[in-house]
């Protein structure tokens, strides 16, 4: 199914294989989107405005554009989720299991529910403040960027096999693991946070360091 135009209050796509969209289509302007497909799910259209993201079936991953805030409404199982949106948010009980993550945010990113399931972060940025909370492990294998505060939160290990973590701000919590965060091109400006094992920061030798809050 390819996606070209469309504008209602509620939108509702289902296909027996992929949904596709390009990213010069007219758009989708809706307050709630839901889709079911066979394949991925990839709503590329830089002029979607998409509010509210409700059920999603995507064996095949999901790609989503929205020039407004985005907020998840119900539990999504993906194998990988890509967001670009004005900001992202989600409700009480609309938890995120996606394989893999990258999101792409002028605003802030709030995904603080404790059943999300994110094990690989491929990349993120926001420009406001990035919050990110899983269940278990949570590997950074690209570059995280927050323009404020980025708390990390994980009920297993922290890890940084790739990439760096850039932020004025950062808070990294591990509830049974350890936090180890030593690429060489992190730039940190103030950290804080806790581990069950050991809790590591290393980064830029020109970057001055502060402390954010409790370390334990």
């Amino acid at each position: 199914l390819a996606v070209a135009d469309n504008a209602a209050e509620q939108v509702s796509l289902a296909a027996g294989g992929p949904i596709t969209q390009a990213a010069g289509a007219a758009g989708i302007a809706t307050g709630l989107l839901a889709a079911e497909a066979t394949g991925e799910v990839a709503l590329r259209g830089t002029a979607n405005a998409i509010g509210r993201l409700g059920a999603v079936g995507a064996p095949g991953g999901l790609t989503l554009v929205s020039t407004v805030p985005v907020e998840l409404t119900q539990p999504l199982l993906l194998p990988s989720a890509v967001i670009t949106a004005a900001g992202l948010t989600q409700g009480a009980g609309a938890t995120l299991g996606a394989g893999t993550l990258t999101l792409d945010v002028a605003g802030h990113v709030r995904l603080g529910e404790a059943g999300n399931a994110v094990p690989r972060l491929l990349g993120a940025a926001a420009t406001g403040d990035l919050r990110l909370a899983t269940a278990g492990t949570l590997a950074l294998e690209g570059e995280a960027r927050s323009g404020g505060t980025l708390a990390l939160q994980a009920g297993g290990a922290i890890t940084q096999p790739g990439g760096r973590v850039v932020a004025p701000v950062l808070v990294a919590t591990s509830s049974s693991g350890a936090v180890t965060l030593e690429r060489p091109g992190n730039q940190v400006g103030a950290a804080g946070g806790g581990a069950a094992g050991a809790w590591r920061l290393a980064g830029a030798a020109t970057v001055d360091r502060g402390i954010a809050g409790r370390i334990a």
